[in-house]
Formats: structure tokens, C-alpha cells, sequence
């Protein structure tokens, strides 16, 4: 499958954005996601150093690579994380700025009490930041390919967008 992935670099983040990011997705070059990983985190993180060395993001700090893009007002960063014995492709959506509402109005009744399952969405709120982020840790095992990786922080993105349009409306 061919993705149109543009990537522009340099810090332009809305002012209403939460955090800073190197890389705003715009359309400049195609990019083709046809590859296949094994499901494992090496695999994993081959992968997401592809995008951030295409992104310009190389960042010495990190050993595992962090990829940050900016969808409109929503910031995503992207990286593998360990939990326990299972290893998940960690996908933050950082929102924009405001104030923290009551979290029983804002967060969706089924989240409100319970620990996400793997794949599902957090809602957190973020004070040193100001913004609300919505996290989801989906298993590294359960990402066959390249496309269903790019899909699934394009998913992320557009829920977070969805939730906080809504969110913000009450």
C-alpha cells in the first residue's frame, strides 16, 4: 500500500498546541508502507527509526526512536514500550491546550473506572502541559506490516480530535 506522507521539518506547532513537535504532516512525497514486520520490537523499532531518520528527527537522547507528528492541532508521538512480557507500540496524542474539565463529564463512561485493555484508548490529563492526551498501547505482535503501523497513528490522531471536538462542546 502507498501512503502520501509529507513531513516538513522545523518546530511549527499551532499556539494552542500542547508540547512542541519537529515534523507537521503536510503532501509532499509518497512514501510506500509495504513492509512486513515480524512482530517483534527490533522489528518495531527498525521501523519507526526509518520514519523519524525521514522526518529529520534523529535525536541522540533517545535510544529507542520517538516519532512526533503533527496532525492540525494534534500532536502525536510514537514510540515501543515494555509492559510486564508483552511489548506495545505506544501511540500519545497530545491535545490542545486548555483547561482540565470535570473528568466524569469529559471522558467517556466506560473509560471513566477502568484500566484500558490493550488496543484501547486512555484518557489522561496532562498538568505540566495543560492539554488532555489520549493514549492507546496496541501489542507490537498485533501490527503485521508497515501500513496497519502508519494506520493505527492516523486512527489515534483522529479519535483524539473526534473525542476533544466532542468534549469540547459540552
Amino acid at each position: 500500500m502507498t501512503y502520501l506522507l509529507g513531513i516538513a521539518i522545523g518546530n511549527q506547532p499551532p499556539d494552542t498546541a500542547c508540547g512542541q513537535t519537529k515534523a507537521r504532516i503536510v503532501q509532499l512525497e509518497i512514501f510506500d508502507a509495504a513492509g512486513v514486520l515480524d512482530g517483534s520490537a527490533g522489528s518495531m523499532n527498525s521501523f519507526l527509526r526509518d520514519l523519524v531518520e525521514l522526518a529529520g528527527q534523529v535525536d541522540q537522547t533517545h535510544v529507542a526512536p520517538v516519532l512526533e507528528l503533527q496532525f492540525g492541532e494534534v500532536i502525536t508521538r510514537t514510540a515501543v514500550v515494555l509492559g510486564g512480557e508483552a511489548q506495545y507500540l505506544s501511540i500519545t496524542a497530545l491535545l490542545p491546550r486548555g483547561e482540565q474539565p470535570e473528568s466524569s463529564v469529559r471522558l467517556p463512561r466506560h473509560f471513566a473506572a477502568s484500566r484500558p485493555r490493550a488496543g484501547e484508548y486512555e484518557f489522561l490529563w496532562h498538568a505540566d502541559e495543560g492539554c488532555h492526551v489520549v493514549v492507546r498501547n496496541i501489542p507490537v505482535k498485533d501490527l503485521a506490516d508497515e501500513a496497519g503501523v502508519l494506520d493505527a497513528i492516523l486512527d489515534t490522531s483522529e479519535f483524539a480530535k473526534a473525542w476533544w471536538r466532542q468534549a469540547s462542546a459540552h
